[in-house]
Formats: structure tokens, C-alpha cells, sequence
């Protein structure tokens, strides 16, 4: 095994341009990836650690590299480690990264690997995020431009296919010139989802039952717009203490008792102003969830227009909560998760219900008639 001294009088003798890929031994890198930084000549490498380990150390070590964009493309660790790692772990470990990135996992019987991408810097949005930020923004001349209603519409008119949620963050200027113009996110598909374990399957048979208890409560949001790659957040009360199958998941955010009120509030800022017709809408059950965002959907000034949604129940109330307050809504569907009585009363007397092409009751034994 080379040592880092010998490792760099080795890299003296390689042609930089002809080098894309390096093998390390152990993640102790840090004299070998400063010297990589000056050498390599704007060649972006891939590293590769054959015996990486979850370690406070050795991950600190990696976190360096990360905030090296110009001089490495991606970063493999492949390693041994009975509990494995999860992407809220890393997530959490790697908050001080200033250069967005993306993190896979893969797992196999003999070996398990993490992979850490630098996003695409070609990407117009993501582009225009980091140009924003290496302006100087002390004298706003150029955050005004970009602020301007009519010269950001026009912008908007340019791209063939944009993000308004991506879009959103470049800048606070830009977030209210968006909000003043009222465009249409054009969300195709929206689901909220309530996670009550997500430990990797091949875990289950030996975790101990106790351990379910110190899941924290977790909401799944994945929200797909018409013209852009589905995303995941997660909001949850707390960090999670168990290994978890994690790796969909894009961000997470940690509320405390404001869980429920996170998640309404994060749904009334995307369809604000979704004017165009949304094919798929899923809402799992929860009571005060279904309150909520009932009158998220009652304050719009135009009624929300739903091709397919889908609505996982307690009772008849969850339904006349949400419901009522949908322009037209094309299928719906609805699952019983409760042992009583399902009255659809009144549901029935909906136009909604009674407008539909198709309706769909799961999981319901015994119904009361509807009249």
C-alpha cells in the first residue's frame, strides 16, 4: 500500500490529461487531494476508496474533496459495514457542502458502495443559481434585472421546458418576481405520503420490535412538474436513530410539533397558482392533514382541477374535508383504513362524486347504502 507521500511523487510522473480515475487504499487523502487540486489542470477526476468506512474521521476527510468541483467529477466508497449508512445520515454529516451534489447507493451481497456526483453544470437553472451566486449582490443592479417581471417572463417564454420550484430558489428577488407573476408550476403529479417504517426489508426479520417506536413521524412529498424529474422531501419531527432504505429521497426537513402544519404549508406554496389540470393527487390519511389542506383548497381563488385522486381514509369526514373543493376531479379512488362503518351519505351527494368517470371504494367490508 502507498503512503500519501508516495502516492503524490507518483502522480509527478502522470500526464494529467490522460488521468481519470484514482484508486485509494484508505480516505486519509488530504495532502493528495490539495495536490490533486494544483495539478490536474482543470481535468475533473473520479475517486474511488476500496475501504471506506462510516468513521467521523474518514468522512470528514471525503467532505474535503467534496468542495473541490473543478478537480473531481464523483466520489465511490466501496465498504464493509454491517448497520450500512443511509442518505440522512450523509445528508446531515455533509450540511456545510457548498456545491450541490447527488448521492446513490447500491448494495450486493460481497460489497456495498456509495456514489457522490457533482449535479450537472450544464443544467440552465442550476447554471443560473451558481452565476447568481458568484455576483456581487451588495448593489443589487444585477439581482434587479433578473427581478423584473417583464424580463423574467420573458426568460420564462426562452426555456422550452423550466422548473418554477428550482427556479424559486436562486434568489429572493427572483422568488417574488415569481410569486408577482402568478406563473403556473405546472405540477403533473403530487403525493403525500405518511411513513411509519422504512428500514431495508432484509433488516426486518431480525430488528427488534422496540425499535419501531423510535421511527420519528415522517411525511413523504414527491411532487413530479410537467417538464422535470420527480423529487422527494421528507419532513419528519426528528432525525431518525435506525438504518433506513432512504436512498429516493432528495432533502429533509426536521419540524418538530409544526410536522402536519410543515407539510400543508409546503403544499400551499407549489399549487398556489397550478392553473392547469394536475393527472395525479394522493393524500394519505390523517385528520388533521385532510383539515388543512382542505382549506388550502377552499382559499383558492380558482377551484384546483384533478385528472386522478386518490385518498387513503378514516371516515366519511376525511372525504367532505377535501372533497367539496375541487373544480372537476375525473377518477377517484378510495381507500378504507379504519375497522368501523363507512357512511358515504353524503359524499355521494357531492357533483364531484356524482361527476366522475370513475369511482372506486378499497378495503370496505361493510358500508352503510347510500341513499
Amino acid at each position: 500500500m502507498f503512503t500519501e507521500k508516495q502516492v503524490i511523487a507518483l502522480l509527478q510522473f502522470i500526464n494529467p490529461e490522460l488521468l481519470t480515475i484514482i484508486h485509494f487504499d484508505s480516505p486519509l487523502i488530504d495532502e493528495t487531494a490539495i495536490f490533486l487540486s494544483n495539478w490536474n489542470r482543470g481535468c475533473r477526476l473520479g475517486a474511488e476508496f476500496k475501504r471506506a468506512e462510516d468513521s467521523a474521521i474518514n468522512l470528514s476527510s471525503i467532505e474535503k474533496i467534496l468542495n473541490l468541483p473543478s478537480t473531481f467529477s464523483r466520489i465511490k466508497m466501496f465498504y464493509r459495514n454491517k448497520d450500512g449508512w443511509n442518505k440522512e445520515k450523509l445528508l446531515t454529516f455533509y450540511t456545510l457542502v457548498k456545491h450541490p451534489f447527488t448521492i446513490r447507493g447500491q448494495t450486493s451481497r460481497r460489497r456495498k458502495c456509495i456514489e457522490i456526483k457533482w449535479k450537472d453544470p450544464k443544467d440552465p437553472i442550476e447554471k443560473l443559481t451558481e452565476q447568481i451566486d458568484g455576483l456581487s449582490l451588495q448593489n443589487g443592479r444585477s439581482s434587479e434585472v433578473l427581478a423584473n417581471p417583464s424580463i423574467m417572463k420573458m426568460i420564462v417564454k426562452g426555456f422550452q421546458c423550466f422548473d418554477i420550484q428550482t427556479l424559486r430558489k436562486v434568489s429572493r428577488g427572483i422568488r417574488s418576481c415569481i410569486n408577482h407573476l402568478k406563473l403556473d408550476p405546472q405540477i403533473r403529479m403530487y403525493k403525500v405520503q405518511r411513513i411509519l417504517d422504512r428500514k431495508p426489508i432484509r433488516m426486518k426479520r431480525h430488528a427488534d420490535p422496540c425499535s419501531e417506536q423510535d421511527f420519528p413521524e415522517t411525511f413523504d412529498i414527491f411532487l413530479e412538474p410537467r417538464n422535470a424529474k420527480t423529487r422527494c422531501i421528507s419532513f419528519r419531527s426528528r432525525e431518525s436513530l435506525q438504518i433506513e432504505n432512504d436512498w429516493h429521497v432528495d432533502n429533509y426537513f426536521y419540524c418538530g410539533d409544526q410536522l402536519i402544519e410543515r407539510v400543508v404549508n409546503d403544499f400551499e406554496i407549489n399549487i398556489r397558482h397550478q392553473e392547469s389540470t394536475m393527472d395525479c393527487l394522493i393524500l394519505d390519511y390523517d385528520e388533521k392533514l385532510f383539515e388543512l389542506i382542505g382549506n388550502v383548497l377552499k382559499s383558492r381563488e380558482t377551484p384546483l382541477n384533478v385528472k386522478y385522486l386518490r385518498m387513503i381514509v378514516k371516515n366519511q369526514r376525511d372525504i367532505m374535508n377535501i372533497l367539496p373543493y375541487f373544480g372537476s376531479v375525473q377518477s377517484i379512488s378510495i381507500e378504507f383504513d379504519s375497522a368501523g362503518i363507512l357512511s358515504l351519505n353524503d359524499v355521494s351527494k357531492l357533483d364531484q362524486w356524482k361527476n366522475a368517470t370513475d369511482l372506486s371504494v378499497r378495503r370496505v367490508f361493510d358500508f352503510l347504502k347510500t341513499e
